[in-house]
């Protein structure tokens, strides 16, 4: 039987992959427009929404990734678990300055001018390569940032519990 924290953990990465795609992919062609038609109340929150949901997104898949490889690299199933779910409850602590940082950090380009500043004259390809790169960006800072989460609270699971021998004293 596999532990709850497995399904929360495949749950949770699923639903911000399929986040991160649907709005990343909604912001470079501006599909965004095709809601506003259909129903223009929810085409508008989504247009107002569509690029933190990309940032939340990219981040949040990237510290979910991040704690799926940290937790195939413990031995102990307990500490495995036990750091797991602290790293998750960490990663959604510090989600919002974590996407804030990766977005400031993926507006970088190349020779560190903004990558923004000629989005709105770029055809649509473009703009879907843009917005896909830039997902990317923050999505390699998320899962840097989710792997020292994962690192250090590892060594607090590790300093926190007993060694076998001391547990049999």
């Amino acid at each position: 039987m596999k532990p709850t924290y497995r399904k929360w953990l495949r749950w949770l990465t699923v639903a911000a992959l399929i986040a991160g795609v649907s709005s990343t992919f909604s912001y470079g062609s501006g599909a965004h427009l095709i809601v506003r038609y259909l129903d223009p109340p929810v085409g508008r929150w989504w247009n107002e929404h569509e690029f933190a949901l990309m940032i939340f997104a990219a981040a949040a898949l990237g510290m979910l990734i991040a704690v799926r490889i940290g937790a195939r690299l413990l031995d102990d199933t307990a500490a495995r678990a036990r750091a797991a779910v602290v790293s998750m409850i960490a990663g959604a602590v510090v989600l919002i300055p974590i996407a804030r940082l990766g977005a400031a950090l993926g507006q970088l380009g190349w020779t560190g001018a903004n990558s923004f500043d000629t989005y709105a004259m770029n055809s649509i390809v473009d703009k879907l390569l843009i917005a896909g790169v830039y997902f990317l960006k923050v999505f390699f800072f998320g899962l840097i940032a989710g792997l020292a989460i994962f690192a250090v609270v590892a060594m607090a699971v590790a300093l926190a519990t007993p060694a076998p021998s001391e547990a049999r004293q």
